[in-house]
């Protein structure tokens, strides 16, 4: 369970990795490291997190896979393994790298408060109602 909050994701040392330019894809699209993860399926953050932790070599390996593999992808792996080299020098250092439990989650909270919310929004619905019905 994350013990990140939404507000956290602002103050991310992954952002400049993520949000780091890939190249224009087969489509026209502008490609970031953000929505390459995104498209693969992928936790942004969680693998952000994952590549930070491995050594820098295994981190461009696995970049360089899933650029040349995402749909839409136009470079070949010699390619992409020079885009991945250069984007992996935007990974916090191996020291910094954040924590799965610090990626920032909005699921957890809904999971963990969802009964709470629905119950309070019962309750500002019924108060609402029956103000109507008293001011009336």
């Amino acid at each position: 369970m994350s013990s990140g909050t939404i507000f956290d994701l602002g103050r991310s040392n992954l952002n400049p990795f993520l949000y780091s330019e890939i190249g224009v894809d087969e489509g026209g699209a502008e490609l970031s490291v953000v929505s390459l993860l995104a498209r693969s399926g992928r936790d942004p953050w969680d693998e952000a997190a994952s590549l930070a932790r491995m050594p820098a070599s295994a981190a461009v390996e696995a970049l360089a896979f899933l650029i040349s593999t995402v749909p839409g992808s136009v470079w070949p792996m010699p390619a992409a393994t020079v885009i991945a080299r250069r984007l992996v020098g935007a990974l916090p250092t191996r020291a910094s790298a954040p924590a799965r439990a610090a990626r920032p989650s909005t699921v957890g909270l809904v999971d963990r408060f969802g009964w709470q919310i629905a119950l309070g929004l019962l309750g500002v619905t019924l108060l609402a109602q029956l103000l109507k019905s008293w001011l009336e």
